[in-house]
């Protein structure tokens, strides 16, 4: 199916031999489009109340092999019908007024992009991810251009929470090489790849993986080089912008990373500190206890 003619409403869907289920689902989607572009498959069948074979089999009758192949030529055709559409701003934005209607415009993808995605994001691999660098040693953060503006982001937020990090940018090989021989299985690697990709990536990061060290991918979905080579995955869908492409995701991802880790730390700080009050209490006399307490 022309998903872009779907997205322009000119496709009769009654000439398509669908379910009263299917059409549902359909109008579903053109509905909130651009939480299709992110969304998994098992929230959306949550969300349109139908099974995950009922979406499965809506997938195979549009014409595609399955959900991903649906979700990623949906996200496509939404990204050129949105970049087609009629701009209420004229060419000249000279203008302060005009100027201001271009930002307002760009705000309003921004508050669309990032509360798709905020709904659809996968906190089990944040939570996991924040597990793995609350638990290690240190963590490399690989990243390159604004990757790598990226992870320095990240390494400020985890300097505030006393994790040690280390920031490498892959394209120098020679420092690159020269962490190679520290990476161990009390180490935590984070890459950061987006369009176009950083193809040297994987094979540093295989390398990473025999030697013991846990892996977390940030990246925009499953066909990025990177993917494979991880242990946990954070997908950070990128959208086509006006001006420029947006990674609002991306920050967004960092902050929920953070936040994670933060509150992993809480919690095992308090229990820290109970188990040795209890230690204390068990070991002095009861007025002395008091007194600690105090």
């Amino acid at each position: 199916m022309d998903l872009t003619a779907l997205l322009r409403q000119e496709i009769d869907l009654s000439g398509l031999m669908l379910t009263r289920k299917q059409k549902q689902i359909i109008q579903y989607i053109l509905d909130h489009p651009a939480e299709i572009c992110y969304i998994s498959l098992k929230e959306l069948s949550r969300r349109a109340q139908c099974t995950e074979v009922t979406l499965l089999r809506l997938c195979q009758r549009l014409g595609f092999s399955g959900f991903g192949t649906f979700k990623q030529e949906f996200r496509r055709c939404y990204e050129e019908y949105f970049r087609a559409a009629p701009s209420p701003v004229p060419a000249d934005t000279r203008d302060s007024r005009r100027t201001q209607q271009l930002l307002n415009c760009i705000c309003q993808r921004e508050t669309q992009h990032i509360g798709a995605y905020l709904a659809t994001v996968d906190l089990e691999a944040v939570v996991r991810a924040a597990r793995m660098i609350a638990g290690s040693e240190y963590t490399l953060l690989l990243g390159r251009g604004l990757s790598k503006s990226i992870v320095e982001f990240l390494s400020y937020r985890l300097s505030l929470l006393a994790i040690r990090t280390i920031v490498v940018n892959p394209d120098e090989i020679n420092s690159l090489q020269g962490r190679a021989e520290t990476v161990d299985c009390h180490t935590t690697v984070v890459a950061v790849t987006f369009p176009s990709y950083m193809e040297a990536l994987p094979a540093f990061l295989r390398q990473a993986s025999e030697k013991g060290a846990q892996i977390i991918s940030i990246t925009d979905e499953p066909s990025s080089p990177i993917a494979p080579c991880a242990d946990t995955v954070i997908y950070c869908p990128m959208a086509r912008g006006l001006i420029y492409h947006s990674y609002a995701s991306v920050m967004e991802a960092v902050n929920l990373l953070a936040h994670s880790i933060a509150i992993e730390r809480g919690v095992g700080h308090q229990k820290h500190k109970e188990a040795e009050l209890d230690k204390l209490r068990s070991s002095v006399p009861e007025t002395e206890a008091a007194n600690a307490d105090s």
